[in-house]
């Protein structure tokens, strides 16, 4: 992704076409593209704002709503397989999950995945008792 202008750049642009200058002229007096130009004047017309707009995704995810439910249930039972705690959050929530997806978020959320030899793995959270 490129780098926005500066504001003190874009407000010199802006006030060129304001001054009855065309966008065209603008853009050549600056040095850019007129696209740029248009595409900037028509932003301004419409929000009245100069910052440039969000780049990239937005943040979070799939997993960002039902993030409780999922504490909640590893709490709960925290001994069955990523598989069915997939097909759990699928049932519960609509929610469609790569197991590996779960664990990733799992972890992030603080929960390691211990090994017990009697009960066949244990998840639990540093900390908690």
């Amino acid at each position: 992704m490129g780098k926005p202008l500066s504001l003190d750049l874009r407000r010199r642009i802006v006030a060129f076409p304001a001054a009855g200058h065309s966008c065209r002229t603008s853009a050549a007096k600056c040095d850019i593209s007129p696209g740029f130009v248009i595409a900037l004047m028509k932003r301004y017309c419409t929000t009245v704002s100069l910052e440039p707009a969000r780049q990239g995704r937005p943040p979070g995810g799939q997993l960002t709503p039902p993030k409780g439910h999922l504490v909640r249930t590893v709490e709960a039972r925290p001994v069955i397989t990523m598989p069915e705690r997939a097909e759990l959050l699928d049932v519960e929530h609509g929610v469609r999950a790569d197991p590996s997806c779960l664990s990733r978020r799992l972890i992030k959320l603080g929960f390691s995945y211990k090994k017990v030899v009697a009960c066949g793995g244990v998840r639990t959270r540093p900390g908690a008792a």
